[in-house]
């Protein structure tokens, strides 16, 4: 069972959230204020956050931008519970780090199971047993903290062009043997960096995204591509393709962008920055690095 801290002035309310989350044996802890939550958060570990916007000297925007820029912290589910319901109210929570944003009134019971949901969600292993790098909500969580502290930094998009198809003439087994090796080669390429701020995940697949500073971010992308591309030439490289499959060519894709400053992206908008810069590389029919011309 969790425990999860409610914050929000409305005492009735919290009370009833309270009892509900009481009788499926969850425990929790009671806040009124952005400074009571956060001194209870100081002294009491909990999994979960609901939180009101509306609040008194603190609003649940700040409280949760604050949360996700404490490196102690900024990995606890944050459930926003607010009356204000417009589009753009909910789209700035998420962009503040939010988990999930319910709208008042709401139902108890349709509550409970969206911190069910959450709590779940958040218990996934953060680590991927095929590549040893963190997932996809490790990432997104680092990229949150770096907008929240408003730091320089840039992102990089890696993916394995064309590997289902090579999959499908050289076996299941080669995409794990592909994945691993380039996962690998991430990794040494990243530790060449010293960059401190270097994160890298993996996706899902042949996708992976790294997060590192600006200045960092050409280096990277070039050595990773060079390093790719003269395992595939060794004999003894990892990512060698079977001599059954050479005529799927097992190509590269890097696209870098970097941060537009202020804190004004989200980190869903930022994916969609990636992801629209590789649709662009795809359909110029392009591999190796790609560059956000914007930046």
């Amino acid at each position: 069972m969790a425990s999860i801290l409610i914050v929000d002035d409305d005492q009735l309310l919290a009370e009833n959230m309270r009892a509900a989350f009481q009788a499926v044996g969850h425990t929790c802890v009671m806040a009124e204020t952005g400074e009571q939550a956060f001194q209870v958060l100081k002294h009491d570990p909990v999994d979960l956050m609901i939180l009101d916007i509306m609040l008194a000297g603190m609003s649940g925007f700040e409280i949760c931008r604050r949360v996700h820029a404490d490196p102690s912290l900024y990995a606890l589910p944050i459930m926003m519970v607010s009356a204000m319901d417009s589009e753009e109210e909910m789209r700035h929570g998420f962009a503040q780090g939010a988990d999930d944003y319910v709208t008042k009134p709401f139902r108890l019971e349709a509550l409970l199971g969206r911190v069910e949901s959450l709590l779940a969600s958040s218990k996934a292993p953060m680590i991927d047993p095929m590549t040893s790098l963190p997932g996809h909500r490790f990432i997104r969580l680092e990229l949150q903290k770096a907008i929240n502290l408003h730091s320089e930094f840039a992102l990089a998009y890696i993916e394995v062009q064309r590997l289902g198809e090579y999959v499908r003439l050289a076996g299941a087994d080669e995409r794990v043997k592909i994945v691993r090796s380039l996962s690998q080669i991430i990794q040494e390429q990243g530790k060449v960096l010293q960059d401190p701020a270097f994160r890298a995940g993996h996706m899902g697949g042949g996708h992976f995204v790294c997060i590192m500073s600006r200045a960092s971010a050409r280096t990277f992308g070039e050595s990773v591509e060079n390093a790719w591309r003269l395992s595939l030439a060794s004999p003894s490289g990892g990512v060698r393709p079977k001599s059954t499959s050479q005529s799927v060519p097992l190509e590269l894709l890097v696209c870098l962008t970097p941060s537009k400053g202020g804190g004004s992206q989200s980190v869903a908008e930022y994916f969609e920055i990636l992801s629209h810069l590789r649709d662009k590389a795809i359909h110029a029919k392009q591999t190796g690095l790609y560059y956000d011309q914007r930046g």
